[in-house]
């Protein structure tokens, strides 16, 4: 019989291979305190305490844990100082950096308008001096109620304000300047407090901690606050990045890195250390930014997440819409953020966990036994 050609098969399309890129760990060198000096005990540490509170799920947890870039976690069992210069997990390789987006150039002195044209650049990592902070200056009429509780109102609104155990001589010292004075309509320098909620269609809640107030007169005594920023007017430094909870881009402010932090985390319960560690996550809308926010996406393993870079702005707070709004680039984004405190992922599920079935348990004692006929 005659033998059958044998044609060739179609060799298949090879997939293109994708590398899996690992960024080199944030080493930047430690955290200074910057102080303000102002009159009646006014004093400002460029880090702010912990003040944005999420209510969220243990699930919501967990995906804002890996939204977030991969830096400093502490944990109970922590033994090992974070050392500078750690190497790469995978040597030869580098981290997948933000995007770049063209529209910006230098405007004055130490400020770059994000309208102008030209980029920037992207430097590896801030300067010596650069840190997480949210810090403003706001001015409305500030008026307490017979608890003590206390809300400042403007632009038709009114946000709640409160106080760190910090900052609690200032708080008492803006009580007794309205009452002898008699004058409601005060000038706040304030850390910004968001709340966000598990529902990313549920608005966030804006309220403002006192740090100082501002007599008039003496604004002069404020040191470099007042003369650096307007009414409305904020310094944030953080992460560029979305979060889950929230439609719009924020800059998370997290804990500056100190040994004397680290230690205090490493002996302090699970609870507490989540609490001290937790990042307050500011919206901010940034027409025509130079770098674009980060995104979590889930479809993507962790080595090809890419990470949020550090951006340090000059913002106006817009009360109507309840959002900052950039104004100016104070530095060059960074693809590395300074060294900060983040807790890790399996504290905070425990933490979420234990409230969690603490509300089951508390809903479980109030409901009535059901009585079942034999």
């Amino acid at each position: 019989m005659p033998k059958k050609k044998s044609t060739p098969t179609e060799a298949q399309p090879k997939k293109p291979q994708v590398l899996a890129l690992k960024k080199n760990p944030s080493t930047p060198p430690l955290e200074a305190h910057v102080k303000a000096d102002a009159p009646l005990t006014l004093e400002i540490e460029s880090d702010p305490p912990v003040v944005s509170s999420t209510e969220t799920t243990p699930e919501v947890l967990a995906e804002s844990a890996d939204a977030l870039p991969q830096t400093e976690t502490i944990t109970s069992t922590a033994e090992a100082e974070l050392k500078p210069g750690a190497p790469s997990p995978t040597p030869g390789t580098k981290s997948v950096r933000p995007v770049l987006r063209k529209k910006s150039d230098r405007v004055g002195e130490g400020e770059v308008s994000v309208d102008a044209s030209g980029t920037p650049g992207l430097v590896d990592s801030p300067g010596d001096d650069a840190l997480f902070q949210a810090v403003g200056i706001i001015v409305g009429d500030v008026t307490f109620d017979d608890d003590g509780k206390g809300k400042v109102s403007f632009g038709g609104k009114d946000f709640p304000l409160f106080y760190a155990s910090s900052h609690k001589r200032s708080f008492l010292a803006l009580q007794m300047q309205i009452k002898n004075t008699g004058v409601s309509c005060q000038r706040l320098i304030v850390y910004p407090r968001i709340t966000h909620f598990p529902k990313r269609e549920q608005p966030h809640l804006v309220s403002f901690q006192v740090v100082g107030f501002l007599p008039e007169g003496k604004e002069q005594d404020a040191g470099g606050i007042a003369k650096t920023l307007g009414d409305f007017e904020f310094k944030l430094a953080g992460l560029w990045q979305f979060i889950p909870v929230c439609q719009t881009p924020c800059v998370s402010v997290f804990k500056n890195y100190t040994t004397e932090r680290k230690d205090f985390i490493k002996a302090a319960d699970v609870a507490v250390k989540v609490k001290f560690m937790k990042g307050s996550h500011i919206p901010l809308t940034w027409k025509d930014a130079p770098v674009r926010p980060f995104r979590f996406n889930p479809k993507l393993d962790k080595e090809h997440q890419g990470h949020a870079a550090f951006v340090q702005v000059k913002a106006l707070f817009v009360p109507d819409k309840d959002v900052f709004q950039v104004l100016a680039l104070t530095s060059t984004p960074a693809s590395n953020p300074p060294r900060f405190l983040k807790a890790g992922k399996k504290d905070k599920l425990q933490v979420a966990s234990d409230k969690i079935r603490a509300a089951k348990g508390v809903k479980g004692d109030q409901v009535k036994p059901q009585v079942v006929k034999k």
